[in-house]
């Protein structure tokens, strides 16, 4: 029989422990520099779209310079490699003038991410026309994680802001792990797209010495969005295969246009999504695969994107809508037809998402003592490690969320 007064122990020890690296679980640094953004912004010392517009300057110029000069050799031991910029307002060398305060770009692993582009069948050209034309849109992050989310104004292309622990992750594992994957799978795989990955470095003055920083850099990777642009999205939900915590709010459930989560699609549809066999058979063939490196890598918590098209909605405006987007070859093709358990006719897209997130010491520590606090919901909670994390994933997309039907469109 364990002591009592043992457990007690072990309970307020871990819970201090704990406590003192929540904060660790992002890294210190990077919690950090989130707050240190959010009080440059209020102060007026950097302006929200400053931000936006220093992005599409930079990323033009190195997307042109990289266009000009790329060489399809071999991109080993080019993943750490960075190229920097200053970009003064009055001009300099090599850039030209701007309206905006003096800033930096650095450019990470150009000759990496050209080579993914290539793989994909996207020419840099096509990421450089949606960076410069129109403008950057902010974007609402789900996630409610603090990082600045932008879309470019076509839609085709997402920007975020990467982690200080994300970009070392990126740099020294997953960029060339993942870059060999795309070599072998690119056309067969449900991973974000990544495009590239820059970092905007503003050149700040404070009177306050509270805000007194030389410079500061804000990291973002670019994907594209496989999201369909002109099609009515009816449902949209982030999945995890996890139930604790895995609820939209009340306010965010009324709301059409929110993502929502696991137990509002257990809610919604019960029975799951009926889809052909041929199809579901080579879904759960790709995302085992999928799954299984990103196992390998050490990561998870990542999330499936769910969006439904309802094409039974017979709204006149719904109507006009369809009716247009079936002239749109880049519409639908890629979507999948469904069936929901009122008989109701699907188009369905879905790719995986958020997959920089390592089973880390500190999120070890966090999973130890969900495990000494609950035990029983610890199974339940989405930081879990890998294999179980992709088990559990696995079951819940191939048993919960798609069903093979016996009969093919």
């Amino acid at each position: 029989m364990v002591d009592n007064s043992i457990v007690k122990f072990i309970k307020e020890t871990t819970n201090k422990l704990f406590g003192s690296l929540t904060d660790v679980s992002d890294t210190t640094a990077t919690l950090t520099k989130q707050l240190l953004l959010q009080k440059l912004i209020a102060s007026g010392l950097i302006e929200p779209n400053d931000i936006k517009k220093s992005l599409q300057i930079g990323i033009d110029y190195f997307l042109n310079l990289k266009f000009n000069s790329y060489s399809s050799l071999s991109v080993d031991n080019q993943y750490e490699i960075i190229e920097r910029e200053k970009f003064p307002v009055n001009s300099s060398e090599n850039t030209t003038k701007h309206t905006l305060p003096d800033f930096d770009i650095e450019a990470y692993a150009l000759d990496a991410f050209y080579y993914l582009m290539n793989i994909y069948g996207n020419h840099s050209q096509k990421l450089q026309q949606s960076i410069k034309n129109g403008e950057l849109e902010d974007l609402e992050n789900p996630a409610n994680s603090g990082s600045l989310l932008y879309t470019t104004s076509d839609k085709k292309f997402i920007i975020k802001t990467v982690r200080d622990y994300e970009f070392k992750f990126i740099q020294q594992i997953f960029l060339k792990e993942y870059s060999n994957y795309m070599k072998l799978h690119g056309n067969q795989t449900y991973l974000t797209k990544f495009e590239s990955m820059f970092g905007y470095i503003p050149y700040v003055t404070s009177p306050t010495a509270s805000l007194n920083v030389d410079s500061f850099t804000l990291r973002f990777i670019i994907f594209r969005n496989f999201i369909p642009i002109n099609l009515k999205i009816h449902e949209k939900y982030d999945l995890k295969g996890s139930s604790y915590g895995r609820d939209a709010n009340i306010d965010e459930n009324q709301n059409p246009s929110t993502t929502l989560k696991d137990n509002e699609f257990r809610e919604k549809h019960p029975n799951g999504l009926i889809i052909s066999s041929h199809d579901y058979n080579h879904i759960k063939d790709t995302l085992t695969r999928d799954t299984e490196v990103l196992k390998s890598l050490n990561i998870m918590d990542y999330s499936l994107l769910l969006v439904i098209h309802n094409m039974n909605r017979n709204d006149e405006k719904q109507k006009d809508d369809d009716n247009k987007n079936n002239n749109r070859n880049d519409i639908s093709d890629d979507g999948i037809s469904a069936l929901n358990e009122n008989g109701e006719r699907l188009l369905i897209y879905f790719g995986l998402i958020d997959l920089l997130q390592t089973f880390d010491v500190c999120k070890v520590i966090q999973h130890q003592w969900h495990s000494l606090q609950d035990g029983d919901d610890v199974d339940k909670r989405s930081i879990n490690e890998p294999e179980f994390y992709a088990k559990r994933f696995q079951d819940f997309v191939f048993n919960s969320v798609f069903k093979s039907s016996s009969i093919d469109d």
